[in-house]
């Protein structure tokens, strides 16, 4: 039976993140609105900057509930190793936990999917619908031989707004090639990797 790495809580997004979020889908629609309110009928300019700053409020907040809901199911979903979503574990019993993560292929561009975890191998799968993006499963190499380190994820200005503050890069090497993941708690992540590795120095692996 696979044990997940970290808890369910870990994905969870802060309230501050929601907040904040409501904030920036609250502008990006308030304020084109207001600018196109206004422009339609300048003698009633004050009117129309109330109306399409009401209409941003509004609508960041019914946006943030929507997308609120849809993460939640989505992240209980890949959590529990829905198979409509996650790819199939590995065959061999070698593999005892699992870590729902993405992995880095460029600076823009991160593919979803779970890491699986042994001692001999740490295992990437793409989920299902991005399996297009990452067709092969990717060997990182022995738990024993890798290194781990967090490093600072260069973000645009909007895309540091939209991305969960809690999340960071685990940079990986010490195995055929160098890799990056996304984890939502690397302090946790890194307690319980070391966890891992110290139960196969043990076991002589």
């Amino acid at each position: 039976m696979l044990t997940t790495l970290l808890p369910r809580s870990a994905y969870d997004m802060t309230p501050h993140y929601w907040r904040r979020l409501r904030v920036v889908f609250g502008l990006m629609y308030g304020v084109p609105m207001s600018v196109f309110i206004v422009a339609s009928d300048r003698s009633h300019w004050l009117f129309g900057l109330a109306l399409g700053l009401l209409a941003g409020v509004l609508f960041g907040m019914l946006m943030v509930w929507w997308v609120r809901r849809a993460a939640r199911s989505a992240v209980d979903r890949i959590y529990s190793g829905d198979p409509a979503i996650v790819a199939d574990p590995p065959g061999s019993p070698d593999y005892t936990a699992r870590l729902p993560c993405g992995l880095q292929l460029t600076a823009r561009r991160m593919v979803p999917g779970v890491l699986f975890i042994s001692c001999g191998d740490l295992l990437f799968k793409a989920h299902r619908r991005a399996a297009r993006l990452l067709p092969n499963d990717v060997h990182l190499g022995p738990l024993v031989s890798l290194r781990f380190r967090p490093i600072p994820w260069e973000l645009n200005v909007l895309a540091r707004q939209l991305a969960p503050e809690h999340r960071t890069l685990m940079e990986i090497d010490g195995g055929p090639a160098p890799y990056r993941i996304e984890v939502p708690d690397p302090a946790g992540f890194l307690t319980a990797i070391t966890a891992q590795r110290e139960s196969c120095s043990r076991d002589g692996a």
